[in-house]
């Protein structure tokens, strides 16, 4: 059985990707014994390809001691990785000269689990970063370790953003970095579309969810909106969909793409900001959520959808976020706005894998359970669909070279 693993996204204030962090074991293995958390983390990065699972960026990975003292950390170049160590570890004064050789070696430390205690004043050098628990904003003890934090000039990395209210007090704080799967949500101000184009995006959605539609009505629709013709002339000419001639014209890119497939990506359209460019986490994460549904849906017994129509439930799931209001609400009597209401067996579907996307992965396995998925295969699959999901999306972006 794979051990667990997965990925969240770190963020600054202007929503630019700094890092990710690398969640090695189900987080209440550490909480109940650090030999649990050791072997299954050392586990991982015996197999992990870390440029390849982070996608090139600074990895953010927490280390126990015996793994500091073991050296793991020296499997990775200093320049891609922070060191995060749990607060427990500066209770123990003797590990204070491990954690500063690391400090001196230009490794970059974060500590989670702060506390105000005089016991940290004498470690706070070597420390870059303190990671602040936002899932309870409104407490006092939060207040007294940003203020500590900021005394010593410390950056902040507020997680466990869940909602608005956590991310607004955040960025009112002062954090320096954001993670938490609200952040995942989070479009970028430049990815606001003029009313046409929000206008002949619903349009075009609805019609390619309303389970009557055609290529020819499909296609009538992206031909009455310049922006949306471009989109989907991009998306038959890049190098994922491309062959050897360029496809012209709205009918062939149509007609090239079909409507499973407009169906399936219809939301890449949707994200492209005025500037010509997409935000790119948001869509590898809708990526990876679509084929996590895809892939597992095959494992489950009884489900009512087919795998294509997995892929889609898990990404559109996201389109909520730029049409600004709740999608069963956009699309009242789809098929879609079903699926992703959490009702019946694919309802199930959809929220184990937004369990296991928190790293909850005993609310996952109790799904998996109930749908017949052996829970083992879990850690598995999201290795395997995160790669594809990365290689999926830079062959979307990227446009494929013709011989004119």
């Amino acid at each position: 059985m794979d051990p667990f693993i997965a990925r969240q996204i770190i963020t600054d204030k202007l929503q630019h990707t700094v890092g990710c962090e690398i969640i090695l074991a189900d987080p209440k293995a550490n909480a109940e014994r650090n030999e649990l958390y050791e072997s299954a983390a050392t586990d991982n990065i015996s197999r992990l390809n870390l440029d390849k699972f982070t996608d090139g960026r600074t990895a953010y990975i927490t280390f126990t001691r015996s793994m500091l003292t073991a050296n793991i950390p020296a499997r990775f170049g200093k320049d891609k990785l922070v060191i995060q160590i749990d607060g427990s570890l500066i209770n123990d004064r003797s590990a204070h000269n491990l954690i500063r050789k690391y400090r001196q070696a230009g490794y970059k430390i974060a500590v989670i689990g702060f506390k105000v205690d005089s016991g940290y004043f004498g470690i706070m050098d070597s420390f870059d970063y303190i990671k602040v628990d936002f899932r309870d904003f409104t407490s006092p003890e939060m207040e007294n370790i940003l203020r500590m934090a900021r005394t010593f000039n410390k950056k902040i990395i507020a997680y466990n953003i869940e909602c608005a209210e956590a991310y607004a007090k955040a960025k009112l704080c002062g954090c320096t970095y954001y993670q938490g799967m609200y952040i995942y949500g989070k479009i970028p101000t430049a990815v606001r579309r003029k009313g046409i184009m929000r206008e002949g995006f619903n349009e075009l959605f609805n019609e390619l969810y309303s389970g009557r539609s055609d290529i020819v009505s499909i296609t009538n629709i992206i031909g009455r909106y310049s922006e949306i013709s471009e989109a989907v002339q991009a998306l038959a000419n890049s190098l994922y969909f491309a062959s050897d001639v360029r496809t012209v014209g709205t009918d062939k890119a149509a007609a090239k793409l079909g409507e499973e497939n407009l169906r399936k990506y219809v939301y890449i359209i949707g994200f492209k900001a005025e500037d010509g460019s997409m935000p790119g986490e948001l869509i590898k994460f809708a990526l990876l959520r679509g084929m996590l549904c895809s892939e597992l849906a095959g494992f489950a017994d009884s489900m009512p959808i087919t795998s294509s129509e997995a892929f889609s439930m898990g990404t559109v799931s996201m389109l909520g976020r730029l049409l600004h209001k709740p999608l069963a609400e956009v699309m009242p009597d789809t098929v879609c706005a079903s699926l992703i209401s959490g009702q019946g067996r694919a309802g199930m579907l959809y929220k184990m894998i937004c369990a296991y996307e928190k790293a909850d992965m005993k609310i996952a396995a109790e799904f998996a359970a109930a749908l017949g998925i052996p829970p083992s295969i879990l850690p598995q699959k999201y290795r395997e669909c995160v790669s594809a999901a990365d290689e999926m999306w830079h062959k979307l972006i990227t446009p494929a070279e013709f011989r004119e």
